[in-house]
């Protein structure tokens, strides 16, 4: 059975609506993409990497939907690699090192810092080299 008929326009309408629609995910993936790399230089642009694994099933969603739908636009199959490969560049340092890739351990002494209390007064503390209950042990005699 071949596509004549009262069939043939039904699904020519398809075929262009699931391009058009393929085109425009493309193009939506590929600039929230682009943004995202904007990132670097913009907090609010950066959200946007957040959410590459989605530009990334968007691409590839999109490129399969413009294979299946007659090919006819040509935009979309570069919007959709775009997509992907910019989304999936994003990506790469969280999926090419290993969850459990050992960290450095610290040198010499840790300083952690909790509550109120400025940069100055944290420095002034490292400077010293010694920690808060430290300097509160030595001050009033015992540990808290």
């Amino acid at each position: 059975m071949g596509k004549s008929g009262p069939m043939k326009p039904i699904l020519s309408r398809g075929a262009r609506l699931a391009s058009g629609a393929a085109f425009l995910l493309s193009l939506a993936c590929a600039a929230a993409a682009v943004l995202g790399q904007a990132g670097r230089w913009n907090r609010v642009l950066d959200v946007a990497n957040n959410f590459a694994p989605v530009w990334v099933a968007g691409g590839l969603a999109a490129g399969l939907i413009w294979l299946l739908s007659g090919r006819s636009r040509r935009a979309t199959p570069w919007l959709a690699a775009a997509a992907v490969l910019i989304s999936a560049f994003q990506m790469a340092p969280e999926l090419l090192t290993a969850p459990d890739s050992a960290q450095a351990a610290p040198v010499g002494k840790t300083f952690k810092v909790t509550g109120q209390g400025s940069a100055a007064q944290a420095r002034k503390l490292v400077e010293e080299g010694m920690t808060r209950s430290e300097k509160k042990t030595k001050s009033t005699g015992r540990a808290k």
